[in-house]
């Protein structure tokens, strides 16, 4: 197997592919498998998801050592039916961010439906902001399933990304 550089030397200069591992932080197995890859050169870079119950993990990792490459994968929705998550800001249901149990939201088009950009503003910045206090050095940020590309926070998911110097 190529690794990842070997692959992008290879490229013409004006195009290069970066092979991204989304979900890191979401369970211990997703932490692993990402750690296997990108040290085996598989990987060019992984996203994190902050409000997850592995994120402590990767965190640690990340925190040792900066070549792995970790980005935020802004959190706003918690999609499976009996792994939860909850915003790291201290939402209410008038923000709509949370559903009636305090969790995220399982889709995008009830986040878009309920959420106020104020309250997802806030809660990508606490994302970000815990990211870096657990020690790592961020080198970009993202969305899962889509949600800060919705219209309603497709402007603050930017001006958050200027702010931060996250691409």
């Amino acid at each position: 197997m190529s690794t990842s550089a070997q692959r992008r030397s290879a490229m013409p200069a004006e195009r290069k592919v970066v092979i991204n591992i989304d979900d890191v932080g979401m369970c211990h197995g997703a932490n692993v498998a990402y750690l296997k890859l990108k040290r085996a050169g598989a990987v060019d870079s992984g996203s994190v998801m902050v409000p997850c119950p592995w994120f402590l993990e990767i965190a640690e990792e990340g925190a040792k050592d900066a070549s792995l490459n970790l980005g935020v994968h802004i959190t706003l929705t918690s999609e499976k039916k009996y792994y939860r998550w909850r915003p790291l800001t201290k939402a209410s249901q008038a923000s709509g961010i949370v559903d009636g149990d305090g969790y995220l939201f399982r889709s995008v088009p009830e986040l878009r439906a309920k959420g106020e950009p104020e309250a997802v503003e806030a809660e990508m910045r606490a994302q970000i902001d815990a990211a870096k206090a657990a020690g790592l050095s961020l080198t970009h940020m993202d969305g899962h399933m889509g949600a800060v590309f919705s219209p309603e926070f497709v402007d603050r998911y930017a001006a958050v990304g200027i702010d931060y110097g996250l691409p």
